[in-house]
């Protein structure tokens, strides 16, 4: 109707006029008869869905472009000025025909411009295909152009210029957002293909679990009445053995997937981490719900490099909560990972593990430990070290060598990676040290992340990134090589050397040896008992040559030369096992040091039975019974 009413309105000038006025009219009809074709064929194909029915997307792409290209070429034609150029006609002819009308290529351009605009913002088409719609809107325009243009050549040129300008920005902001839609959906993909390798990991050993469970009962059924068949037996625990190792497998791939968190991702992407962390600690039970814990900021505990202790409460219990600082990723996996060693952890030289209170929404974790009554050995050793016994001194460093005993007994070993003085706490009323820290702490593996630490503690290999990652242990001993001498003899070890001098030493593989005091200075060290006499030598010089040789033993170059935790703890033991009470009630530690020394020759589920038999013939009144039923 529009067409028809414009056309109409137009009066011709001249006699002549009317024969050009029709064959313009004829060639606008035409278009307009292709122009509406095409529409109804778009209109007739989006409604009828059904037909579109197995063909592929990027027909459908190809078809949306000949759909848009269509238009662009028929608005040249349906313009009143090139449709009389497209006859033949002539300027003046045109102008004759048509009556009083201004002639530009503005209507033409819009047309185009909006065409442009609708296939990049509104159609899902890719920027590559576009690039056909692109081309056909340029040269069209360069056709206008060889057909004679309304407008001079300045205005031509201009028009040219600014279209061009206007294709162009169109196709890079096209492309940027579909690169922008391409990361966002893998970005979605990697977050449901994390989610469900952690559901499936969980299911997996939820089922290994359950199978290891019932294969036990089964295997116990056919041990009570196959008692006699040592075959069976042997199968039985190479199953139990094999499932076990499979199942600590699934274990150590799953903390893998659910403590690792990258710091490149987005915070979207941690909240996956921690939503199957909270996942696994409902599981274990160690999770802990943000309305039954309490923090109190204003009340500083410690501080350290990735972040903050500070004092809370645990449904009404006092306790130790440490935060990363904030916007800190790297605190925040350092963090993750502590939590990974940590919640697995249990011993009286260890700072109790309470729970970690997980809120992924906010992608916080909070880790609760245990508030231990005391400073830091650091803090303890530098104020009290003159009042302090040998004995005392002594229980200090058997204390901590009974936590790495146990870390390094584990299966797989447990490598603290930073032990030094300032990562143990002292209680003030029994003198108990305890380990904490454990944000550097690896699993002894081939896959672990190499070792660090503070560089005074460290070992040679590890300052040179020389460690190997199966046995990283040794590193711990070094380490405690040097703690051991700082707390028996209150001096910082190398005070007087640089850390570059320490570097460079590590590099030619030589270790500083210690400067232990004089004989002179100990004599007046008031680290010896006030109630001995002047004239008995202090038990701080009768052990110094035990110390150091000890802390010798624990500083070899070589990692593969230094002695072990259990080995030390040894050593320690043989100091004090002549001043001690043998087999007494009241002396429980003297108790089990015999007991292991008359055991020393057994070895693992033998060893064990053997000394709760001893006990049970020791103290209980039906120890044959108890001891079938512990066979049992």
């Amino acid at each position: 109707s529009f067409f028809f009413v414009t056309h109409l309105m137009v009066r011709p000038l001249t006699p002549d006029a009317p024969q050009h006025h029709g064959s313009i009219f004829h060639h606008r009809l035409i278009a307009t008869i292709v122009a509406l074709c095409s529409c109804a064929t778009g209109i007739l194909v989006t409604w009828r869905s059904s037909w579109l029915e197995g063909v592929s997307a990027r027909r459908l792409e190809l078809y949306a472009t000949f759909e848009l290209a269509l238009p662009i070429l028929v608005v040249l034609h349906l313009d009143f000025y090139y449709a009389g150029k497209w006859q033949g006609l002539s300027s003046d002819e045109i102008g004759s025909a048509l009556g009083d009308m201004y002639f530009s290529d503005s209507r033409v351009l819009l047309c185009w411009a909006l065409i442009t605009v609708i296939a990049h913002v509104h159609l899902p088409i890719r920027w590559c295909l576009l690039i056909w719609v692109e081309i056909a809107v340029l040269l069209s325009y360069l056709v206008c152009i060889a057909l004679g243009s309304p407008e001079g050549f300045t205005n031509v040129a201009i028009n040219w210029v600014t279209l061009l300008a206007l294709i162009l920005s169109a196709a890079a902001g096209k492309r940027h957002v579909e690169y922008l839609e391409r990361l966002s959906m893998l970005a979605l993909i990697s977050e449901k293909t994390m989610r469900f390798q952690s559901e499936f990991q969980l299911e997996r050993m939820s089922s290994q679990s359950t199978t290891v469970s019932n294969k036990s009962k089964n295997n116990n059924s056919n041990n009570n009445n196959n008692n006699n068949n040592r075959d069976n037996e042997d199968a039985l625990s190479d199953t139990r053995s094999h499932d076990h190792a499979s199942m600590v497998s699934s274990v150590e791939k799953m903390s893998d997937i659910v403590f690792e968190i990258d710091i490149r991702v987005e915070d979207a992407s941690r909240a996956l981490h921690f939503r199957a962390m909270a996942k696994m600690g409902q599981s274990e039970h160690w999770l802990i719900e943000a309305d039954q814990l309490q923090c109190f900021p204003e009340q500083l505990l410690g501080r350290g490099s990735f972040g903050v202790v500070v004092a809370g409460e645990f449904l009404g219990a006092p306790v130790a909560t440490k935060l990363n600082f904030a916007l800190h990723t790297l605190s925040l996996s350092a963090l993750s990972s502590e939590l990974r060693i940590f919640r697995r952890l249990r011993h009286p030289n260890i700072v109790m593990f309470q729970g970690a209170c997980i809120i992924p929404d906010s992608v916080l974790l909070i880790l609760v430990e245990e508030l231990v009554l005391g400073g830091t050995l650091q803090q303890f050793i530098e104020a009290r070290h003159a009042e302090l016994s040998a004995r005392q001194l002594h229980g200090i460093v058997l204390g901590i060598c009974r936590a790495l005993q146990y870390l390094h007994g584990l299966r797989p070993a447990v490598v603290h990676g930073d032990l030094k003085p300032g990562n143990v706490l002292v209680e003030r009323a029994s003198l108990t040290p305890k380990l904490i820290d454990f944000g550097l702490s690896r699993l002894q593996s081939t896959k672990s992340k190499a070792v660090g630490g503070t560089l005074r503690y460290m070992a040679p290999e590890v300052v040179t990134q020389a460690c190997d990652k199966k046995k990283a242990t040794p590193s711990d001993i070094f380490s405690f090589g040097r703690v051991a001498f700082f707390v028996v003899t209150g001096i910082q070890p190398l005070s007087d050397i640089t850390k570059a001098q320490i570097f460079q030493l590590a590099q030619q593989g030589v270790v500083v040896p210690l400067q232990w005091p004089t004989a002179s200075e100990s004599s007046s060290s008031p680290s010896s008992p006030s109630s001995e006499s002047s004239s008995r030598p202090p038990q701080h010089m009768t052990w110094q040559p035990g110390w150091e040789d000890l802390c010798e033993k624990c500083l070899l170059v070589d990692p593969q030369d230094r002695t072990s935790a259990e080995q030390t703890q040894g050593l320690l033991h043989g100091w004090t096992d002549q001043e001690k009470t043998q087999g007494t009630e009241s002396d429980p530690e003297s108790g089990t040091n015999n007991t292991k020394n008359k055991n020393n020759k057994s070895s693992g589920q033998s060893r064990l039975v053997n000394a709760v038999h001893q006990a049970q013939q020791m103290y209980c009144k039906e120890p044959h019974r108890t001891h079938k039923m512990l066979q049992l």
